[in-house]
């Protein structure tokens, strides 16, 4: 059995490429405002964007949940300014709050389970108050269940930090991890449709001791995802095909040419994105525990 997914906030798509390493999914719909992510989506998937979150079903739950494919599980890695260190850290008063309509959404979709993501501030803002409205607007969804934890990048063999919090929680009592179907050895990229040692990335190149201090770790990552580095910088400036191969996406996924997205955007969705390595293994260590 495959389990449809529905994305909210999705980005690129990493939580769910990472999902798919794991589970037999299908990506059903999803929900993204931003103008490139969305014409990213559309191009990898080509399915139906729902758009602006805080809208969905508002006016009338019935209707729209008649009008919305079904899914068994519901993905979000909802906006990390409110609790980044980078930001203001406003938190649960940030405009960007989103998790109350996150849960909501999936309450109404009748989805069985809820990946969520986020920075590892979440835990600490607002004094430890964001956390609680998370646990809060999860159980009154009916998503009573939940484990969370955080992994960073350098775990996975990424040659940088970029620490993170993942949660997975389910409205099921028992039996809803018997439902999902997990892949079963090294092939679950390839089985799941996702071929990440195809192409190459331009002006590859071999970075024998082109990154001092930071070699190893740069050739350590080539070896996890089984394919080289390409240049770190073009023309004086940060190569967004190199951070891109540093989130360990496949050749092109944000940075082909067909997508027509400019250098700044790709760098700017790479930022907010999710390793795919990285929720594959959060995602099967929390799901182990139920």
């Amino acid at each position: 059995m495959v389990s449809k997914v529905g994305a909210l906030c999705a980005g690129y798509g990493g939580i769910e490429l990472g999902l798919s390493k794991i589970v037999k999914t299908e990506l059903a719909w999803v929900s993204e405002i931003e103008p490139n992510a969305s014409r990213l989506l559309q191009h990898r998937y080509g399915v139906p964007n729902h758009g602006d979150l805080t809208k969905i079903g508002v006016e009338d739950e019935v209707l729209f949940t008649e009008s919305i494919e079904p899914v068994d599980i519901i993905t979000a890695g909802f906006p990390c300014q409110p609790f980044s260190v980078a930001g203001d850290r406003k938190g649960v008063n940030d405009e960007r709050w989103l998790i109350d309509d996150v849960c909501r959404i999936a309450r109404i979709t009748e989805a069985k389970w809820l990946i969520l993501e986020n920075v590892r501030g979440i835990l600490t803002a607002n004094s430890g108050h964001a956390i609680a409205r998370v646990c809060a607007a999860m159980a009154y969804n009916g998503f009573s269940r939940w484990e969370w934890g955080t992994l960073r990048a350098s775990d996975v063999g990424a040659p940088h930090k970029r620490d993170r919090w993942f949660c997975v929680a389910t409205n099921s009592n028992s039996g809803a991890r018997q439902e999902l179907n997990f892949w079963h050895g090294d092939r679950g990229w390839e089985k799941a449709g996702i071929n990440w040692d195809a192409g190459d990335y331009p002006a590859r190149r071999s970075i024998s001791g082109s990154f001092s201090k930071y070699e190893q770790a740069i050739k350590h990552w080539e070896q996890v995802i089984g394919r080289r580095s390409p240049q770190p910088t073009n023309d004086f400036r940060l190569n967004h095909w190199f951070v891109e191969w540093m989130m360990g996406l496949p050749p092109g996924w944000v940075c082909g040419e067909e997508l027509g997205i400019s250098r700044t955007a790709c760098l700017k969705m790479l930022g907010n994105g999710v390793i795919p390595q990285q929720a594959a293994v959060a995602i099967s260590t929390l799901l182990s525990r139920f």
